[in-house]
């Protein structure tokens, strides 16, 4: 099979972006970061300004993106019942699950 049989057969998997719905929710989560984490924070207006600008150059490129809520609360009883601290990398692997249908 070429890769002209395939096109437009293949559906592209979104980009998993993390959101937060409100500022208070981007303030408590980012408050709940370790100090090592902390030093790259924004104002949540300049966050969603550099999130926006982030997914229109993905969009630009083809990808398709998707905006994954993050809900303090549920953030932290994941992070809790799986022995993470809240991290950066720990909302990467949230956010994946939760579009990936796993939470």
């Amino acid at each position: 099979m070429s890769y002209d049989d395939l096109e437009g057969k293949i559906e592209l998997m979104p980009t998993a972006i993390p959101w937060y719905e409100t500022e208070e929710d981007y303030l408590t989560v980012t408050g709940m970061l370790g100090l090592s984490e902390d030093d790259s924070l924004m104002s949540y207006r300049n966050w969603v300004a550099a999130l926006e600008r982030h997914e229109e150059e993905l969009q630009s490129r083809g990808a398709i993106t998707r905006r994954i809520p993050v809900d303090p609360i549920t953030l932290k009883a994941w992070c809790n019942r799986n022995n993470l601290s809240v991290s950066r990398p720990a909302i990467t692997e949230f956010i994946m699950l939760k579009h990936g249908g796993s939470l």
